[in-house]
Parts: C-alpha cells; structure tokens; sequence
C-alpha cells in the first residue's frame, strides 16, 4: 500500500522534478519507487549528456552509467553490491 501511495505523490510531482534537473542541466529527471519485496526504495536517474543516462539508487547504494554507443547499442556498467559492466542490444519484436 506504501508503494501506491508513494508512486502517486511521485506521478504529481513529476512535472516540478524534471524542472529542477533542467535548472542544472539534467534532462528526464525521474525519482522512482522500487521494491524488492522486502524494502521500498528510490531510485534517481536522468541524461547528463546526449546518450549518457546516470541511475542512483537510494537505499541500495547501487550506481548504473549507461551509455548509449549506438543505434541499440548500449554499454551500461554497475556499481554496488555487485559491480558490472554490460554490453546490451535491444530490440522489439513486432
């Protein structure tokens, strides 16, 4: 119930967050809720540059860089718990 109420308060606010990440030059500011069952935590994330996407994840002290190398083409490296680096290719099935 903690994660509606959570992720309403968060939808109504959307709007004034992605404000204040322009104001210092963060574009797709979001703040999320996530949780793993056990916990509710929050994650951070927006562009600093063009194709450079940085997560935080508030609670589970885990940071994700994922940059875009391509087309689908991403490379995304992971810092917490366990730390990664990942080479992902997306795509959809129509």
């Amino acid at each position: 119930m903690s994660s509606i109420l959570i992720g309403l308060a968060l939808a109504q606010g959307g709007k004034a967050i992605g404000q204040i990440g322009e104001a210092f030059g963060i574009e797709n500011l979001t703040v999320d809720t996530k949780s793993n069952g056990e916990s509710e935590d929050f994650e951070v994330s927006g562009y600093v540059l063009p194709g450079l996407q940085v997560k935080y994840g508030l609670g589970d002290d885990e940071l994700t860089i994922r940059y875009r190398v391509m087309k689908d083409l991403y490379l995304e490296a992971m810092s917490g718990i366990n730390k990664t680096v990942d080479l992902i290719y997306q795509f959809n099935i129509k």
